[in-house]
């Protein structure tokens, strides 16, 4: 990317504060990434109340109820113009594709190169960086392999923030897998220029970015953005249900033939147990848990009905905290139960979700179990690892709320330093943000 001539000026005296965060879900229809920001924009808007917190958006509806506090930024088309710039970007919007594409390959290659360089300039999105006095990545797992397209245009919307001198800030991240060679090359270039990455796991995130040439001094391990959320919600005692999730995605692995194995496996240990399935979609719309909740839960429809009318993070982990024991394809799903001290077994068919679920396991402990889909007997391995943790669920709750605890604390020092970092970004020190 060719490199802007900024300017920076101190602010301090002429404006309010202003924080660009960049979500997970710019459609709000994953109550994990939902409350993965929420807990942002709050943490944020306590350190720096006279803040203005951008939020990128597709729904800014859904934003007003989720964060009231947000400012919903429009998102529209950025991506496309970050990975195939933003003069194709423009004719595509103006022409047909075919046509605009035919028009782009006609240009000069040093005229079309000036073009893009301007009109990036003037993009709506690097107008609300030149306003901002930082760029917070929130929580999520998108820098991976497995969602290609979406972790280039990540990157280099990093790198517009890093060329126009400001600062940037990566909170609640799980990274990788991350083998594709073009993406690791962009990282490579990209995140060691960051100001600080907080991770959500230290099982393979730290050495990921190690690999990348990230200093270690730049790099949090701070758990989940999502944990404080769920543990400020506990209740003094376990459910007595079995909480069920399945995620069905070309990134979770999970095939029709495995959705059924586990689905007998799951209904067969509740019969045994007496005790009632609980339905926990995590994911709507694209790639919605309630489709795959019904195929493995089909005398439960009544239930799942209600599941599928639950509209908020705090409404999730209200159906949670129903249970005993947790068994999810969801990530967040195992996040909202272990914060509220309820034993999980993360279902790992993929290596994303191998990452993801042993990172998990690595931070809160042998209550989390990870159960792969390989081997002969390994709906056998299912149903040992769910009597094991039903059986010990009562006296390993204190252990695992402990380790909430550790993880939230760890988290607001995180988002301590960001704010220290927005107001030292305008000339302002640091104990206005910690104060």
């Amino acid at each position: 990317m060719a490199e802007l001539k900024v300017r920076r000026p101190n602010r301090a005296s002429t404006s309010r504060p202003r924080v660009l965060v960049e979500p997970s879900d710019y459609f709000l229809r994953n109550f994990g990434d939902m409350a993965m920001l929420q807990s942002a924009v709050e943490r944020l808007q306590t350190l720096l109340p006279d803040a203005a917190i951008e939020v990128l958006t597709e729904d800014p509806q859904a934003l007003a109820r989720l964060c009231p506090s947000a400012i919903p930024i429009a998102e529209k088309r950025r991506f496309f113009s970050l990975k195939h710039g933003y003069l194709r970007s423009s004719l595509h919007g103006l022409l047909p594709s075919r046509l605009a594409d035919r028009v782009f390959r006609r240009i000069p290659r040093a005229i079309a190169s000036w073009l893009d360089d301007r009109l990036r300039e003037r993009s709506q999105f690097a107008k609300c960086l030149r306003h901002a006095d930082a760029l917070v990545l929130g929580g999520m797992g998108g820098i991976t392999d497995y969602f290609g397209d979406f972790a280039e245009g990540l990157l280099k919307s990093l790198e517009l923030a890093i060329v126009l001198n400001r600062p940037v800030v990566l909170v609640g991240q799980g990274l990788g897998p991350l083998e594709n060679p073009r993406l690791r090359s962009l990282a490579a270039a990209i995140l060691p220029r960051v100001e600080l990455i907080g991770l959500r796991e230290k099982r393979a995130g730290p050495a990921l970015l190690g690999s990348l040439g990230v200093d270690v001094a730049r790099i949090d391990v701070t758990g989940d953005d999502a944990v404080e959320i769920a543990y400020d919600m506990r209740i003094e005692k376990l459910g007595s249900g079995i909480g069920v999730n399945l995620r069905r995605a070309t990134y979770s692995g999970v095939t029709a033939e495995l959705a059924s194995r586990i689905g007998q496996a799951i209904q067969g240990f509740a019969t045994a147990r007496n005790a009632a399935l609980i339905p926990l979609p995590i994911q709507h719309g694209y790639d919605s848990d309630i489709e795959s909740l019904r195929s493995i839960m089909p005398h439960q429809a009544d239930e799942i009905d209600v599941a599928e009318a639950i509209s908020s993070p705090s409404g999730l982990v209200r159906q949670v905290q129903r249970c005993r024991l947790v068994i999810t394809g969801s990530y967040h799903a195992g996040v909202f139960a272990l914060a509220n001290g309820i034993p999980v077994v993360g279902i790992a068919a993929s290596a994303y979700y191998v990452d993801k679920f042993e990172g998990l396991a690595d931070m809160f402990g042998k209550s989390c179990r990870v159960w792969s889909p390989d081997g002969a007997d390994s709906t056998e391995q299912l149903r040992r690892a769910a009597d094991e943790l039903w059986e010990s669920a009562e006296r390993t709750r204190s252990q695992l709320l402990a380790s909430a605890e550790r993880q939230i604390a760890s988290c607001r020092a995180t988002y301590a330093k960001i704010a220290a970092l927005v107001m030292s970004s305008r000339g302002v020190g640091a104990r206005t943000a910690e104060g």
